[in-house]
């Protein structure tokens, strides 16, 4: 086997926290996980979203969704709701002071970004965020087109 297809993974990983390590001192500024982050943004996107699509929209495990959510609304951040005709189904919302502690960390992100961009240059950043996107959709369609033939 070609030795860069057993190292992609790791070098993703690595790639991964070498990034995350400057996203994290930000969010630990806040006390906050980046779970915790990628949960808010999501919901900050949706607007309202049921608890099953937040869970693969903000990666985080079901049960771990849970946690992170719970962890959430004793900060007064976010607010989960029934469905009256499935009361299975939950959805979730942002709070105004969710809202507000969001639009309040854009600068904060925003930083880190332009911190990525110094350091690996803007052409750069821009080219890997695009293959990586291309590569998620090509693996994504494989992935279902594989689902779809068993």
């Amino acid at each position: 086997m070609h030795e860069l297809k057993h190292m992609l993974p790791t070098q993703f990983l690595r790639m991964r926290e070498l990034m995350m390590v400057r996203f994290r001192a930000v969010f630990a500024t806040v006390n906050m996980t980046d779970a915790q982050w990628r949960t808010l943004r999501a919901v900050h996107e949706a607007g309202t979203i049921d608890f099953a699509v937040l869970s693969e929209r903000a990666l985080v495990a079901k049960p771990s969704l849970s946690r992170v959510l719970s962890s959430l609304e004793a900060r007064g951040f976010v607010a989960r709701s029934g469905v009256a005709s499935d009361l299975r189904q939950v959805k979730v919302s942002l709070t105004e002071e969710g809202n507000a502690f969001v639009i309040s960390m854009w600068p904060l992100i925003d930083a880190v970004y332009e911190s990525l961009e110094h350091d690996l240059g803007p052409v750069r950043l821009a080219e890997v965020s695009e293959a990586v996107a291309h590569c998620i959709t090509l693996l994504e369609d494989a992935d279902t087109a594989h689902t779809t033939t068993r």
